[in-house]
């Protein structure tokens, strides 16, 4: 029973990320830094910094890896768009 719960959990989690948390976190799980994503955007370092607080807190994680496996399982990333 509890693993039907997460993943409806999962499947409605999109919904509460806004369009630019989504596009952070995709490039969190890309690897970029906050920097990197920062000027990418054209916005501050404490912006991007802000919006990756309130992504880790609306998802529960803790860690970019967390975020990776959060965008893999959202299909925000592709497994291929890894370079190991």
């Amino acid at each position: 029973m509890e693993t039907f719960i997460t993943q409806q959990q999962e499947e409605e989690t999109p919904s509460i990320l806004t369009t630019t948390e989504m596009e952070i976190v995709k490039a969190i799980a890309q690897g970029k830094t906050t920097k990197e994503i920062a000027a990418e955007r054209f916005s501050s370092i404490h912006t991007v910094t802000t919006h990756r607080k309130n992504i880790f807190r609306k998802l529960g994680i803790h860690t970019a890896h967390e975020a990776v496996k959060y965008a893999l399982r959202a299909g925000l990333i592709d497994s291929s768009e890894f370079y190991i």
